[in-house]
């Protein structure tokens, strides 16, 4: 190994060759050293032993550069050793204290490398891939922690309402509120937890309220709410991002455990989340003196409706609407109380629910209920389910003394057996009216109605019904001037009064109302009685044939006049019927039902008495406008039943429904 001071020149040293100017990318590397130090050069013949490793020379400036900047640098092999094999030194190199730079090299060149187009296109590729995949982890735990905060604000107003009720006694009414109705009363109320209700809570609870209404996190809308107009019980709805915990628990530890819809995308809330304390099963209205109630397994409809207006049930306006918790809000549920057995109605009378179940009435309700539930996709509602599956006269009345007392605010006690000396039972206790005239009874499904037409000549409360002319075609019913008639003899002439008894009277629709226009009035109808509706005469006459049959007007619900017709030989004999069917054969379905509709024939405007045996229309308390009601109508050539409207002044029969 030779040393040489940095200034020693040899002739190699300035030789120049195509080599010497050689570069390589990356070869040189840089270190700085102190000025002064020792500078090595290791030729490629040196010893093994020799410190540096070949090829590798240290330089030093005999002059110190500034305090604080490099002077010397370490570099391997800027000049390739000559082609002299003789040469023991590689040509000396000097470096500059300004740049560092080894004199009689040329500045390095820099090499930069580009993208192919299918490198660039994969590149991308992976890139939009990992993007994708953090965008979605974010969105999914973003949306996750809006579901808590759902849960959390939901959480909050069911105590706030919870203490709000036992502070206030009810449920304040929501904000925004339409409601939901059956024959004119309201079922329940639903809106959203608004500024209202906020100001309800405030006054209402101290310490747990809440003082600022919450929205929902993403779309800052309000919260959904629903109350029973009789009863308290309420449902609060939330839209969730994520599948919701199980349809019927709410404890708090289930609530947490949110689970990522595959239905559902971050930031487009698609899943229905329900909470309260509505029972699943029934809910009821009371209109006049009746009480209805109803299979409605929920509360919570999507379809809505203006502030201050209303959804009738009997319109068909839950249809394929009512939610349910853990289901997709465009899914849901088909179940639709018009729809199903007896409309949905489960129970209707007057004085309020009953007591126990002396008369049957309970053990009837349930029946209905199961009917109303049978077969629909509500079924496995926890519910529901015990309410399929309850069996036997025990537990059928248990289950139905549970559900009067503990869901529709009445209180009935657990039992059967016979009726105490003044209870009433449909179909072996009779109804008297004004005259003292004593009816029959008999129950259709859930309704229990008079056996035979009234034949009153008194209102209820004794005094006189104003009674028509008696002369065929004599006017004075060419207005409704609150009078009736007796029916017509066998020539269709007159009046024959002695067949009242079997064929009842004809009264224009005031004198049947008792002046009263009240859907479902009492009318001149014994107390706890009252002139039946256009919904539930739609409830008898489907009863009889399919449910939902009877949609319109005019002739529906085969083989429904013939079940519900009466009187034997009263009715005229035809080919297909009401009383014979095609082979001119008695209908084996003919007076099934036990209502004994009687042909009872009519009064019209001009007085004239007219169909005596081959007719009979019957008036329900539904108007169609100030000149016109629904009414119902058998006719001894079809099987059918008749739905239309007529006249207020023409004479038609009454029969009356209890409730």
């Amino acid at each position: 190994m030779k040393i040489s001071f940095a200034e020693r020149r040899t002739p190699n040293a300035e030789r120049r060759t195509p080599n010497a100017e050689r570069r390589t990318p990356n070869a040189e590397r840089r270190v700085a050293i102190r000025p002064g130090s020792a500078v090595f050069h290791a030729s490629p013949n040196s010893p093994a032993s020799s410190p540096p490793a070949p090829g590798w020379g240290f330089f030093v400036s005999p002059n110190a550069p500034p305090a604080g900047s490099p002077s010397t640098f370490l570099t391997k092999n800027p000049m390739k050793p000559t082609k002299n094999a003789n040469a023991s030194v590689p040509a000396t190199v000097r470096t500059s204290h300004a740049t560092g730079i080894a004199h009689g090299s040329k500045p390095e060149k820099k090499s930069f490398h580009g993208f192919t187009l299918v490198e660039l296109i994969v590149v991308i590729t992976i890139l939009a891939i990992l993007g994708t995949i953090g965008f979605l982890s974010i969105g999914g735990y973003s949306s996750k922690a809006r579901d808590s905060a759902r849960v959390g604000d939901v959480a909050q107003i069911s105590k706030s309402l919870d203490l709000s009720v036992v502070t206030a006694g009810t449920y304040p009414v929501p904000d925004n509120a339409f409601a939901v109705t059956y024959s004119g009363g309201t079922v329940w109320n639903q809106g959203t937890v608004g500024p209202l209700v906020i100001q309800y809570f405030k006054g209402t609870v101290s310490g747990g309220g809440i003082n600022d209404k919450p929205t929902d996190p993403l779309k800052n809308s309000e919260y959904g709410y629903s109350s029973l107009a009789f009863g308290t019980a309420y449902q609060i709805r939330a839209d969730y991002e994520n599948d919701v915990p199980n349809p019927t628990a709410f404890n708090d530890e289930n609530e947490s455990q949110l689970v990522q819809a595959a239905s559902a995308d971050a930031g487009n809330p698609t899943i229905a989340y329900v909470r309260g304390n509505y029972g699943w099963l029934t809910a009821k209205t009371v209109t006049g003196s009746v009480t209805y109630v109803l299979a409605i397994p929920s509360i919570v409809t999507n379809s809505g409706t203006g502030a201050g207006n209303s959804l009738r049930i009997e319109a068909n306006a839950l249809s394929g609407t009512l939610l349910f918790n853990g289901k997709p809000l465009l899914n849901a549920s088909s179940y639709n109380p018009n729809a199903r057995t007896n409309s949905g109605v489960v129970f209707s009378g007057t004085g309020g629910l009953p007591a126990s179940d002396a008369d049957g009435r309970i053990t009837a309700m349930v029946t209905a209920l199961k009917s109303a539930y049978s077969g629909s996709d509500v079924v496995s509602n926890s519910n529901v389910a015990p309410l399929l599956s309850a069996t036997g006269t025990g537990a059928v009345q248990s289950f139905g003394t549970a559900i009067v007392s503990n869901q529709l605010g009445g209180k009935a006690t657990t039992g059967g057996g016979t009726p105490p000396g003044n209870a009433f039972a449909c179909g072996t206790s009779t109804v008297s009216d004004a005259d003292g005239n004593s009816y029959a009874t008999v129950q259709v499904g859930t309704q229990c109605w008079m056996k035979s037409n009234l034949r009153t000549t008194k209102n209820p409360d004794g005094s006189p019904i104003t009674k028509g002319t008696a002369t065929h075609g004599g006017g004075g019913w060419t207005t409704d001037a609150k009078q009736y008639s007796c029916p017509p003899n066998s020539s269709n002439n007159g009046e024959d009064c002695a067949s009242a008894t079997t064929y009842g009277m004809l009264y224009q629709w005031s004198a049947a109302m008792n002046g009263s226009t009240t859907n479902g009035a009492q009318g001149i109808c014994p107390a706890g009685w009252h002139v039946p509706t256009d919904t539930e005469w739609k409830t008898l006459v489907e009863s009889q044939a399919t449910t939902g049959c009877e949609s319109a007007t005019g002739w529906q619900c085969p083989n429904a006049g013939s079940k519900l017709a009466g009187g034997g030989t009263d009715w005229l004999a035809y080919t297909d019927g009401i009383r014979q069917n095609a082979s001119n054969v008695t209908r084996p379905e003919f007076g099934s039902s036990g209502f004994d509709a009687q042909p009872s024939g009519f009064r019209t405007t001009n007085s004239n008495y007219y169909n005596r045996t081959n007719t009979t229309y019957l008036w329900s308390s539904t108007q169609v406008d100030a000149s016109s009601a629904w009414q119902r109508y058998f006719n001894y050539s079809v099987p059918s039943v008749h739905r239309n409207s007529n006249g207020k002044a023409y004479g038609f029969s009454l029969r009356c429904v209890q409730g």
